[in-house]
């Protein structure tokens, strides 16, 4: 899914055409999962740009586990919690998901403008020049330690005229380009994407959380006019501004509402889960007239039900929560006049997230931020759940509209060689490949699937090479390979097994590989009386067979791939 410097671009949603979209929101209190079908509508005049009407068919919600402040901290925890989730949405919706767009908090997250221009002769701009000049700001914001998950063109300038949304067609001599890059650590973003692995998931694409909640809560003057997007979550707070209609900015604290529970577990000597309870229901970030004759009842840390609760007055609640608030909002105003995003935002704030709901929370942000302050909830979204309209579920919103604004982005082209005729299937060249080939003591990428070659150019197949065509075609396949290579490896499994064994594949391709090898005689099964019923796979000798053949194509293949590396950069050199 990623690569070494940017992550992969969504492939946008088409206009005119119904698709489905999974989207997976990983927070530090909550995990949710919401597959939705999107159907082609009318443009709207509220909110421009929502080219598709969102209707819900599944949905999973459940608490979190494993994950503090959007990092994974115990794999095994945050697996069952995922695996649980997405479960619940898949019955839902009664379907099987194989890919997912997961929203990104973890590892620092943060961005940065980078410029660059490139030269025109006085020629028509086309659209290799508006690559060749984003691509020279991909060059120079690449670092190895961070992942870039979004780079977003803010507006081309033509000979030192700025403000042109699209250039292509223009004349000039230079063309140049702002570009708002967000970035991430990568180890991070590597942990989220291997406990996905492990719950046969795949990425389908990673969205920044500040830029999912700014997608889902302003409105189009605001965004167009600036404004900033602050999302209150349970262990991290996430800002997003916008300035004429783009992401400009994005970044993100390690303090929630999680730390205000904390706050009050601690001074008030009670449970976490009653800390929670009273920052729910008697919460104030706001002095009132009555706080200091108005009583709530506590119960001590290891109290006996026998014992009488104690008893501390409201405003002494209100004194535990207004610091740690104005820590958060002191700490947000203080990076963006860091960074000049206080101009930039214009005179608006939107507040969004489960702890922006707290009572007295837009005064004090008006107080410490200096700018009107509103609270906001998702927009543009129809049939979630009633549990789901709340400002809380401001970034599942946003993940829904990111398939159709998802074609802003920039996104490097692969530089990957095709080695076979799969369709779309590419493999990388050098020993890789060939480590591959012989860890799985079978070839997944013979190219035997040349057959599909001969069908894409309509060149007729001889019938007395077709038989060798079609018992060709199994090694081909994209997973015969690991799962031939599993079964010789560990011998007689478990379905469930091998499921452990290949974390990348998911349940349903798995069925469908396993059903072809038997199918072809090269697995067999045999199924055992028990609730549930067990099945168990191993190789037949055909299958044991098949792979002696495959393991000294895969040996040839080690080899002489230096040479035949060698041979590529000649002949692309004299190309």
């Amino acid at each position: 899914m990623m690569t070494d410097a940017m992550t992969s671009r969504l492939r946008p949603v088409q206009l005119g055409k119904t698709t489905l979209v999974a989207v997976l929101d990983i927070r530090s209190t909550k995990i949710c999962c919401v597959i939705a079908r999107l159907t082609p509508r009318a443009e709207g005049k509220a909110l421009r740009g929502r080219s598709h009407r969102v209707e819900v068919i599944g949905f999973g919600y459940g608490p979190s586990t494993g994950v503090k402040s959007g990092v994974v901290t115990d794999i095994e925890k945050a697996e069952h919690a995922i695996r649980s989730v997405v479960g619940m949405a898949e019955r839902a919706a009664g379907l099987t998901l194989e890919s997912v767009i997961v929203n990104v908090t973890a590892g620092r997250l943060g961005s940065e403008t980078f410029s660059a221009a490139v030269s025109l002769d006085g020629l028509e701009v086309e659209k290799a020049d508006i690559h060749r000049v984003l691509r020279a700001v991909n060059e120079r914001s690449v670092r190895p330690e961070r992942s870039i998950i979004h780079a977003l063109p803010i507006g081309y300038a033509l000979d030192g005229q700025k403000g042109i949304h699209d250039p292509k067609g223009m004349v000039g001599e230079k063309l140049g380009v702002d570009v708002a890059v967000v970035s991430s650590e990568t180890p991070a973003m590597r942990n989220l994407e291997l406990v996905l692995h492990r719950c046969h998931l795949q990425i389908e694409a990673l969205i920044a959380t500040p830029y999912a909640s700014g997608l889902a809560t302003p409105v189009d003057d605001e965004a167009q006019l600036g404004v900033a997007c602050v999302d209150f979550g349970g262990a991290t707070t996430t800002v997003s501004v916008f300035n004429d209609g783009h992401l400009v900015y994005a970044d993100a604290i390690a303090i929630g509402g999680h730390h205000l529970t904390l706050d009050i577990a601690r001074q008030l000597s009670v449970s976490v889960a009653d800390a929670e309870r009273l920052k729910t229901f008697y919460g104030s970030v706001l002095p009132g007239r009555a706080d200091e004759r108005d009583m709530i009842a506590i119960q001590p840390v290891g109290a006996t039900h026998d014992e009488a609760p104690g008893q501390v007055a409201r405003s002494v609640l209100t004194r535990i929560m207004r610091p740690r608030i104005e820590e958060i909002l002191t700490a947000i105003r203080d990076r963006m006049q860091a960074t000049g995003m206080m101009d930039v935002c214009g005179r608006r704030f939107v507040l969004t997230g489960g702890a922006s709901e707290m009572t007295g929370l837009p005064e004090v942000a008006r107080r410490i931020l200096a700018r009107n302050v509103r609270n906001g909830r998702p927009m543009g979204i129809a049939g979630l759940p009633e549990m789901a309209k709340g400002a809380a579920f401001a970034t599942v919103a946003g993940m829904l509209i990111y398939p159709r604004v998802c074609s802003r982005e920039y996104a490097e082209p692969r530089g990957t060689r095709k080695l076979t005729g799969t369709d779309g299937y590419f493999c990388p060249r050098g020993k890789l490949a060939a480590h591959q080939l012989l860890k799985s003591d079978c070839s997944s990428y013979i190219t035997g699937m040349s057959k599909q070659i001969y069908k894409r150019s309509g060149t007729h197949l001889p019938d007395n090479c077709r038989p060798g065509w079609d018992i060709l075609y199994t090694p081909g396949d994209k997973w015969t390979g690991p799962v031939l290579g599993t079964l010789s490896r560990d011998g007689r499994q478990r379905f469930s097994d091998i499921e452990k064994a290949l974390p990348a594949l998911s349940q349903r391709m798995l069925t469908l590989t396993l059903r072809r090898l038997e199918r072809d005689g090269l697995v067999q099964r045999e199924t055992y009386p028990t609730v549930p019923p067990r099945v168990e796979y191993e190789l037949t000798e055909r299958g044991k067979s098949l792979l002696l053949a495959v393991k000294d194509f895969s040996g040839w293949g080690f080899e002489n791939h230096e040479d035949i590396e060698q041979s590529w950069k000649r002949f692309d050199a004299d190309e």
